[in-house]
């Protein structure tokens, strides 16, 4: 009477039976039970991955920016499959939900929160997302606007005009090509007619002051923002960096085509020094955490990269980082 090992090697087929056979080399396949020889197969076609790649890949894991909270941890989820977390399975989903949440907003009100959880982190991030979502769908109305411009959001390509209608244009509080209810300038203090939500440059009420410099006003406005930095560190992108001319200097650079402003690390400064001319700056960087980044000062410089060239200005910060320029 047959066994079941042996309908399974009179049915695998020629190709499966030669795998097998080679498996077990020198032993024979009628020697084995099927329990064996079926897992034989299973582990041989579809090895189970290793645990470190596995823990790797989650711990590297970052919401994209078109990434709702909800599919960026069924993404987390699918990764642990194979981690083997066991109990500590929620206290990994939740630290990586904090480190990765990519919202600067959201990831401060997590850190605020004492005995956070992986439900309770969940709770907040997907309300706040939510609240976000709700607010662009108000019309921007002077200051009531409550979405933050975070120094790493792409702009969008379509703006709101003066009478507030959306087409592709200038932003009426800055002149930036981004929505005036994204504008980082919504709460800034014009020079010329003293109200909040727009900048000198764009002020309706230019007679008050007709000597008043738009370009230098507009720069001292950009020189008081305070800047966020999602990720600075001595390790870069290697496939993200170009070398670009700056000052006639040959440079690596690292794009992010989302940053609101460039920054150099004083060792880069250092050995370029003498072509760059220093000046005192009164922009501030922070970290998510809210901790400022010293800087050294400001510096603008000549950019040429292909067949494209721009005056633009870079700070200079004492720590150990690689160049990010604006795309």
């Amino acid at each position: 009477m047959k066994t079941k090992r042996d309908i399974f090697l009179s049915v695998c087929g020629k190709n499966i039976y030669k795998l097998i056979r080679d498996l077990l080399a020198p032993a024979k396949p009628g020697t084995k039970s099927l329990t064996v020889l079926t897992k034989l197969v299973k582990d041989h076609r579809d090895p189970v991955p290793s645990e470190i790649i596995q823990r790797f890949k989650f711990n590297r894991r970052t919401r994209h920016s078109d990434e709702s909270v909800r599919t960026f941890i069924a993404a987390l989820r699918s990764l642990t499959k194979h981690c083997i977390y066991g109990d500590t399975l929620n206290a990994m989903l939740r630290d990586r939900l904090v480190v990765g949440i990519k919202s600067d907003s959201i990831q401060r009100r997590m850190l605020a929160e004492p005995n956070l959880t992986f439900d309770k982190a969940l709770e907040i991030a997907t309300a706040m997302e939510t609240a976000e979502k709700n607010a662009q769908d108000i019309p921007a109305s002077g200051t009531n606007a409550t979405i933050q411009k975070q120094v790493n959001k792409i702009s969008k390509s379509y703006t709101r005009n003066n009478s507030g209608n959306s087409e592709q244009g200038d932003c009426y509080r800055c002149g930036g090509n981004h929505l005036a209810i994204d504008c980082r300038f919504k709460k800034a203090k014009c020079h010329i007619c003293k109200k909040k939500g727009h900048i000198a440059k764009k002020c309706r009420n230019k007679s008050f002051n007709g000597n008043l410099k738009q370009d230098a006003s507009s720069e001292r406005e950009r020189e008081n923002e305070v800047y966020s930095v999602f990720h600075f560190g001595n390790k870069s992108n290697e496939a993200n960096k170009v070398q670009i001319n700056v000052n006639e200097c040959e440079i690596a650079m690292e794009i992010d085509t989302g940053a609101s402003v460039s920054i150099m690390s004083e060792d880069t400064y250092k050995e370029y020094k003498w072509k760059f001319r220093i000046e005192p700056t009164s922009a501030k960087l922070r970290t998510y955490m809210g901790e400022q980044i010293p800087l050294i000062g400001r510096a603008i410089v000549n950019v040429n990269y292909k067949k494209q060239s721009a005056k633009l200005p870079i700070l200079i910060v004492k720590v150990q980082i690689y160049l990010a320029e604006t795309g």
